[in-house]
């Protein structure tokens, strides 16, 4: 990943870096994600295929104060967000029970 030259920077975060101490960054994420389920319910409640779906936003806010005075902001995030999630499990509840089996003989072998 390359890096971002000093140069390149905006004005106000070059002159906040040379500040040092004279200049603080504060960093927010907020968001709201609500997650619903969906589906079969006893599918779902037996651990076979359980399908959630989250819906939302978030924000990323990034504020430099130097000298007690707000000289740079940045604001991005996501205003939207719907992502639907569906998980498979063809053996049910047993899948937990076969995983845990798996990680404690691969646990036994070191």
């Amino acid at each position: 990943r390359e890096s971002i030259k000093y140069d390149t920077l905006a004005k106000p975060v070059r002159d906040c870096i040379e500040a040092q101490e004279r200049c603080q960054a504060y960093v927010f994420h907020p968001g709201r994600l609500t997650t619903t389920r969906s589906g079969d319910f006893f599918m779902d409640f037996l651990g076979f295929n359980r399908v959630t779906t989250d819906v939302g936003w978030s924000a990323d806010i990034v504020f430099l104060v130097q000298d007690n005075k707000v000289v740079y902001k940045v604001i991005s995030g996501k205003p939207y967000i719907a992502e639907v999630h569906n998980v498979r499990q063809p053996l049910g509840p047993l899948q937990d029970f076969s995983n845990a089996i798996a990680a404690a003989s691969m646990g036994a072998k070191l």
